[in-house]
């Protein structure tokens, strides 16, 4: 298995591959909602061969996940990325800048959401010390636990109905951090 096919492995493991009818993005299918989506249901359906396109241009390569070395870093950039999107590429530097501060010869990275080559750079460098490493994850997982407390606003305007029902995907999108770290045990064959 390639470490983007563990990647989607991992995604539909945590959705599923079918239909969602109750997504508030609107139709969804292989996890791709019309809202985020819309080129791809033009034609009222997505093939799963569409589905895995956009996960790879739209997640996958917006977190540079070929080219971090950390596997579980890759993974667990991924996974946020689907979930939170443009915030995951921005609190993956925010924490490669805040663990490596102050630290000898460091140049903070800007932040702005693109993974380009000084954040791989920056990211790499960490991976190569497993103290570093194991602390830039950790500190990514709490950034996005943070994520989700910060949309708790958002969810106490809606109807209580669909309050209870996103307050159980927050349980599930809480359950899904550190599972990079999971997978790549898991798939450390993977190239």
């Amino acid at each position: 298995m390639t470490r983007f096919e563990v990647a989607l492995a991992m995604k539909h493991y945590h959705e599923g591959r079918g239909e969602a009818p109750n997504d508030p993005g609107g139709r969804t299918d292989w996890g791709i909602s019309e809202r985020a989506h819309p080129e791809l249901w033009a034609d009222g359906k997505v093939t799963e061969e569409e589905a895995t396109d956009a996960f790879r241009e739209t997640y996958w390569d917006r977190v540079a996940g070929d080219q971090l070395t950390d596997f579980r870093l890759a993974l667990e950039a991924f996974d946020a990325c689907v979930l939170a999107q443009e915030a995951a590429p921005r609190d993956l530097q925010r924490c490669c800048n805040e663990l490596m501060g102050g630290r000898g010869g460091y140049k903070p990275l800007v932040v702005h959401g693109k993974i380009g080559p000084l954040s791989i750079g920056a990211l790499n460098k960490v991976a190569e010390r497993p103290e570093l490493a194991d602390a830039l994850l950790g500190l990514y997982g709490w950034y996005r636990i943070e994520h989700f407390r910060r949309c708790t606003p958002v969810r106490q305007r809606l109807a209580i109905r669909q309050t209870i029902g996103l307050w159980n995907d927050r349980r599930g999108w809480l359950r899904r951090v550190g599972c990079g770290e999971r997978w790549a045990a898991k798939y450390a064959e993977a190239k």
